[in-house]
């Protein structure tokens, strides 16, 4: 690449000249009593090259309408992974959609209106606050933006000055809405970040850099919430609301980096909590909200002793409270002898023992391989695929790749009866009001047709149930139904997921390096003379290798490479020509070759890839391929 004009000159003067590097500054310098170091025109070209950071040093007021809804959708986006670790106060599952709930109807207030007059916008969002603010963790974070308007409500910009008392403010505001505030909650996450906001207010203007250290106290003050409540060490999690108020700042990052909320890095995580539930001391959430000024202390003393979780939030006019309780009742005949309020009462015990039907569930085939961990946190269904091993049971061997590599008579593989399909579908239906199907190509398996006769079969139900036809495999699939589940968390509907699958699909690459090309071609899933089954097995012991893709859903090959004594290099050289060095997520599964397949991991993760998971292939993708078989499916990172 030729160099700039400007960069060419430069370099001539690098040659009698030093380079200082020190305190953020880089600049030439001639000054022989400092330590100095030849700067090689690489190094020069780097630093001009280099692209500046995004600083924002002011925000405008109206602006808080689009941090808000960032923090909305990235609250939304994680909804199930919060609702996953609530267990206090009560371990009812519903911190990620209160949460939700409260910052969606404060969105949804302000979102379609454009606004001239700051007073009147800020008046708005703080009584769709007041009005939305729904469960502990929402009304605490209720709280906390009422105390940080109050802070910016006269102002026509925020410096970080104003930022770090907003967020003081509305720190005291969380506080002060608990009745009885506990350690190991979201307010310990809320003091880590607002304390060090303030702490760096003058010495950083740059409100990216400070919500970047807000966040990484924050993270370790939730981290230490498992060690300050007994209820959260004992299920090993960390407090519900304080990850969704990192959530909250993290939006607010992402916006102000970003512009907007971009698609998120990981499909699942790792981590899956438990699922474990346990019954509150008291039955009923009851939540109150008047539209007149009334003191606090009034309404403490009319339901003190009949609950808990007691918090309130005060806005001028308007007071709402909520409480656990087992007198709801009771605690409305006395709070309405002061004044007229709405009541919302639900019974949290009906919500434990009812069995809600969520709007979208998957069904995939065992082909696609996914960790059982996974499959059981999103009660996805999986489809058995039979084999037939007449030798099986006469051949030594510790596996099935031992054995197929003495046997005689090779495994058999067909699609799964719809019977299978029809089992999975009535087990999926119970837990879900629609099922996605997930299937391998139509072009190497009839699947995607024994599906379809399922759900003919079903005819009353058949219009809940859509069958896709992913034209991938094995580790293709996973990626596709990990697609799918990502959606599905984010409250998509199924046709929506339809659409983005079929835009999706066609990304997706496939890549499959095989030790013996005998099994594929006697499998019937390459179209070879068999004649040259002995050609190709000779080849391959010499290190050529055919390197085998998908092509509109059926087996092609590649290319040959030659010389391919580690498959693991060979693939990852193959993965950055076709993704052209960018990033990429990916799926690894391999037949009894976990070392090239862990090795290959580590080779997209130093090229700045994500790998979802690796995994031993499907039996019924294992008999065809055969043993040492490495296979990777992947996209580039969006």
């Amino acid at each position: 690449m030729a160099l700039p004009r400007r960069v060419k000159k430069i370099g001539k003067m690098a040659r009698g000249a030093s380079f200082r590097v020190g305190a953020g500054v880089r600049k030439l310098s001639k000054t022989p009593e400092m330590k100095m170091v030849q700067a090689p025109i690489w190094a020069i070209k780097k630093i001009i090259e280099r692209p500046e950071e995004k600083k924002v040093e002011t925000i405008e007021i109206f602006d808080l309408k689009k941090l808000l809804s960032g923090a909305c959708q990235n609250v939304v986006l994680h909804q199930e992974e919060i609702n996953k670790i609530n267990v206090f106060p009560v371990a009812d599952k519903d911190t990620g959609y209160n949460l939700a709930a409260t910052l969606l109807g404060i969105e949804g207030a302000i979102a379609d209106r454009e606004y001239k007059n700051r007073i009147k916008f800020i008046k708005d969002i703080r009584e769709a606050t007041m009005m939305n603010a729904r469960g502990n963790a929402g009304m605490i974070t209720a709280g906390f933006l009422l105390g940080f308007l109050d802070s910016i409500k006269f102002r026509k910009h925020i410096d970080s000055i104003l930022l770090a008392k907003a967020m003081k403010k509305g720190k005291s505001r969380a506080w002060q809405s608990i009745e009885k505030p506990v350690e190991g909650t979201i307010l310990d996450v809320m003091n880590a970040s607002s304390d060090k906001s303030w702490e760096i207010r003058r010495k950083e203007k740059n409100i990216i850099k400070i919500l970047e250290e807000c966040i990484k106290v924050g993270k370790s003050a939730l981290a230490e919430t498992k060690e300050k409540l007994e209820v959260l060490k004992r299920h090993d999690v960390v407090d519900a609301g304080g990850l969704g108020f990192l959530k909250i700042l993290e939006g607010w990052l992402i916006v102000l980096k970003e512009g907007a909320l971009q698609e998120e890095k990981t499909f699942f995580s790792s981590a899956f909590a438990s699922d474990d539930i346990e019954i509150s001391e008291y039955r009923y959430c009851l939540t109150a909200f008047s539209g007149k000024k009334i003191r606090t202390e009034e309404i403490r003393n009319k339901i003190s002793g009949l609950g808990g979780s007691v918090e309130f939030l005060e806005s001028n006019p308007g007071i709402k409270f909520h409480i656990h309780t087992n007198f709801p009742e009771k605690i409305k005949e006395r709070v309405e002898k002061i004044e007229k309020f709405s009541f919302n009462i639900e019974d949290m015990e009906k919500q434990f023992l009812t069995v809600k039907k969520k709007p979208v569930g998957l069904v995939v085939g065992e082909t696609a391989v996914l960790p059982k961990d996974f499959l059981k946190k999103y009660q996805i269904e999986e489809v058995p695929f039979p084999i037939n091993f007449p030798e099986g049971e006469k051949i030594s061997g510790k596996n099935l790749y031992e054995k197929m590599r003495k046997a005689k008579i090779l495994p058999t593989t067909a699609a799964s009866p719809f019977g299978n399909y029809l089992v999975c579908y009535k087990k999926a239906l119970k837990n879900f009001e629609k099922i996605l199907v997930i299937t391998p190509s139509c072009k190497i398996s009839a699947s995607y047709a024994q599906a379809r006769i399922a759900r003919a079969i079903l005819r009353r139900v058949k219009k809940n149930i859509f069958a896709f036809d992913c034209f991938l495999v094995d580790a293709g699939e996973g990626i596709m139904a990990a697609r799918s589940q990502e959606l599905i968390n984010r409250g998509k509907t199924l046709e929506e997921i339809l659409e983005e699958l079929k835009r999706f699909s066609p990304q997706v690459r496939f890549l499959l390096m095989v030790e013996d090309l005998k099994f594929l071609i006697k499998g019937g899933r390459l179209k070879v003379p068999p004649f040259m089954i002995p050609v190709f097995s000779f080849l391959g012991k010499t290190g050529i290798r055919p390197l085998i893709t998908l092509k509109e859903g059926k087996l092609k090959f590649a290319s040959i490479k030659f010389g391919v004594k580690d498959a693991a290099k060979c693939l990852i050289k193959e993965i950055k020509k076709q993704s052209r060095s960018n990033p990429v997520r990916a799926v690894i599964t391999h037949a009894d070759n976990e070392k090239s397949a862990l090795a290959l991991k580590e080779e997209i993760e130093k090229e700045g890839g994500e790998v979802l998971y690796v995994s031993s292939v499907s039996t019924a993708v294992g008999v065809h391929a055969g043993p040492g078989t490495l296979i990777v499916a992947f996209h580039p990172i969006q």
